[in-house]
């Protein structure tokens, strides 16, 4: 814009413009601007010698630059204006140049941005080569450097405006203040038709007179004019809508709203902008004040939540817990998951001692809360860690619950854990997750009677052995030797195989010589119980009732431990698994005393195992209850005790169904024919032995299918009496 001032007013000191007082606040500029475009077409006849006169000029100045600009090769610029013709070469690029006012009222003669628009039409015409837009290319380095040496000539040669006529040049002046007259009486038009300050619009056309935009008719004007109006009445309803935020952002719109009347149009951006920046100040100190509020919510939250876990309510303080979580996580995802986290380890130690399923089940919400708040690629080791505690909880669960799809869960928590503990980049931490994930393998292969799931948890085992072992962690090795010595009493149970069973025995007196000295005494405790049932398995093998006595012997052991008040689940599990051994003994020893300790300790365990909370134990501690009484009352020619046995196998039948838990369901079903056998012996009644032959021949059915030869040959044996039970009831009394 400079550049091109300088221009009009050298021209006008030539004598050529003598319009001085036509065109006021920069129209010597604008009519520059003018002059320059115009002249292509309406400069007149005379002229003409003139003109190419000082556009020979131009050439011979841009000849000069050429050489300067590009002084290795100047002869071969030479020869690229001496081939062409010179005249038309300037006169082309001059059009290509000066494209339209607007352009060079914005770019005020910027050789640079002017040289580069010229180049790219250039590139769109035929004669101006493939390539000549791409800086790059030696066609586009030479058409750059060509453009831009004819236009610094074109701006420096003086006589190329002297060159014009002063009537055109007052012509062009006088349409210049026409346009701006009418523009100023259009304004008040449109202002005294929409009811805007006439100020606005005035300065709307001011601003609109300089940018110089083509040629437009007096409605696309007033078209022009009136929209603006319209953004004008917009603006100003906003404003009035937003007079109530605060006193100092209201005196800001309000003062905005006096400026924009007056048409001072940036003055009124400013004021604008000021109470933009109060707002949102206004807004980071809510936000801060309201980030303080929630985090003094969460943190009430969390003490009522320690609270409710005070008082043994786990899955309330889960839910709190959880409450509180999603408040952090407004603010600060990060802190959010590791506080999901660190309470949902708080739960999961005494929901898991009192059997509180729904105290584990709000862990493990929480765990996967923590999960979703901190993605694997934030922080791999922590999000592999809260996944395999999120698998522990979900495999506890699954056992209680008999639930293939909480052990699934729990299987894709330790695989996913597994992909960042690797034995190379975390060997401590893989060995751990694998422990824990052989635990999933042996309950689910122990449910199933799977012995490929069986096999699965002893390589985990083992291989975690690798890395746990008894002089680099001793009280790792122990643990994972007390899990492996119960995976293999499972398959030596499942195969009747004694030497598995001996080396069961052998890896829980390992773990029990570390934990005696280690001043733990649950592990203590968990040892004698897997030692004890590693001997019962081995005992019924046998029948030795030797092995017998010293599993009952490493139950009571544990049970000065698990009590009642301390573990109400473990003592349950612990009285179960000794009642087991004590009706056993009992039968092999015709001691009746034995059989009813077994039926205090069942129904023990049933007062605290229940259905709703861990239906696999319930069912479990039902059916041996059912074995035992059955063993008393037919021993007794107990009618009542008979009909007691029966109610609870058809009862532990309603959570051991044959599609969940074919093994179990089958065992059961024995028992019940057994116990229908008895009853229906003592009433003499038919319908009664027709049940119980029917209950063993599925119990022997499945018992096949499943591969267990000697349990169906005991059925068959039930059967055979059951059959001949029937039959003698139905003979006729002599």
């Amino acid at each position: 814009m400079v550049r091109l001032r300088q221009l009009f007013e050298e021209a006008a000191g030539s004598g050529c413009l003598a319009m001085a007082g036509l065109v006021p606040d920069g129209g010597m500029a604008l009519a520059g601007a003018g002059l320059i475009l115009a002249f292509r077409s309406r400069f007149k006849d005379a002229d003409q010698r003139a003109l190419e006169a000082a556009l020979n000029g131009v050439v011979r100045r841009a000849r000069e630059e050429l050489v300067l600009f590009y002084r290795p090769g100047g002869e071969e610029w030479e020869q690229i204006l001496e081939e062409n013709d010179a005249r038309r070469v300037v006169m082309e690029h001059l059009r290509f140049a000066l494209p339209a006012r607007q352009r060079i009222v914005e770019t005020g003669f910027d050789i640079e941005v002017l040289t580069a628009e010229t180049v790219a039409r250039l590139a769109e015409s035929a004669g101006a080569g493939a390539d000549v837009s791409n800086p790059e290319s030696r066609a586009g380095v030479i058409a750059r450097a060509h453009v831009r040496a004819l236009l610094t000539a074109l701006e420096a040669e003086r006589g190329f405006l002297a060159a014009l006529s002063p009537g055109l040049t007052l012509e062009i002046a006088r349409d210049v203040k026409a346009m701006r007259e009418d523009l100023r009486a259009l304004a008040d038009q449109v202002s005294a038709d929409r009811q805007v300050p006439v100020e606005t619009l005035r300065t709307i056309a001011r601003r609109f007179d300089r940018s110089l935009r083509g040629e437009w008719t007096r409605d696309d004007l007033i078209d022009f004019l009136q929209d603006k109006a319209e953004e004008y009445r917009e603006l100003t309803k906003s404003i009035e809508r937003g007079r109530n935020v605060s006193p100092e952002i209201t005196r800001l719109r309000d003062q905005a709203k006096a400026r924009l009347d007056a048409g001072e149009l940036e003055v009124a951006r400013g004021l604008l902008r000021q109470a933009r920046e109060a707002q949102t100040r206004l807004r980071e100190e809510q936000e801060a004040q309201a980030a303080r509020a929630r985090a003094e919510e969460a943190e009430l939250l969390t003490e009522e939540g320690q609270a409710a876990a005070l008082a043994l309510d786990y899955a309330a303080a889960g839910d709190l817990y959880l409450q509180a979580v999603q408040l952090t996580g407004r603010d600060d995802a990060q802190a959010a998951a590791a506080q999901a986290a660190d309470a949902a380890g708080s739960l999961v130690d005494g929901a898991e001692r009192l059997g509180d399923a729904q105290g584990l089940e709000a862990a493990a919400a929480l765990f996967e809360a923590s999960l979703a708040l901190r993605p694997k690629d934030a922080a791999a080791q922590d999000w592999a860690g809260v996944q395999n505690d999120l698998g522990i909880v979900l495999r506890v669960l699954g056992a209680w619950r008999g639930d293939d799809a909480l052990m699934a869960r729990s299987a894709q928590a330790f695989a996913a854990a597994l992909t960042v503990y690797t034995r190379d980049a975390a060997p401590v931490e893989w060995a751990m997750t694998l422990t824990n994930q052989g635990g999933m393998f042996q309950a689910l292969g122990k449910r199933r009677g799977d012995e490929a799931m069986l096999q699965r948890a002893v390589d985990a085992y083992e291989a975690a052995l690798t890395v746990r072992t008894h002089e680099a962690a001793p009280d790792d090795w122990a643990m994972t030797q007390n899990n492996l010595g119960a995976v293999l009493r499972a398959l030596g149970e499942r195969r009747g195989d004694e030497a598995l069973l001996e080396r069961a025995i052998g890896a829980h007196e390992a773990a029990l010589a570390v934990r005696s000295g280690a001043g733990r005494p649950a592990s203590l405790a968990m040892a004698q119980t897997n030692l004890a049932n590693a001997l019962w398995t081995l005992g019924l093998q046998r029948r030795d009732g030797a092995l017998l006595e010293r599993a009952i012997a490493a139950h009571e052991a544990a049970l000065t431990v698990r009590t009642r008040e301390a573990a109400p689940a473990d003592w349950a599990m612990t009285q179960i698994n000794l009642g087991s051994v004590l009706v056993m003994l009992g039968l092999w020893r015709e001691d009746e005393a034995l059989i009813e300790r077994a039926v205090v300790a069942f129904e023990g365990a049933l007062a605290v195992r229940r259905r709703e909370t861990a239906p696999a134990d319930w069912a479990l501690a039902q059916s041996n209850l059912g074995g035992a009484l059955n063993t008393l009352g037919e021993r007794r020619g107990d009618e009542a005790m008979l009909e007691r046995a029966v109610a609870a196998l058809e009862a532990a039948q309603t959570v051991r169904t044959r599609e969940a838990a074919p093994m179990e369901w089958a065992m059961t079903q024995n028992n019940l024919g057994n116990a229908l056998q008895a009853l229906g012996a003592g009433r003499r009644d038919p319908a009664l032995l027709e049940r119980a032959i029917a209950a063993i021949d599925t119990a022997a059915e499945a018992l096949d299918a499943a591969g267990h030869a000697a349990y169906a040959a005991t059925a068959r044996s039930n059967r055979e009496r059951a059959v001949a039970m029937l039959e003698w009831v139905r003979t006729p009394a002599p």
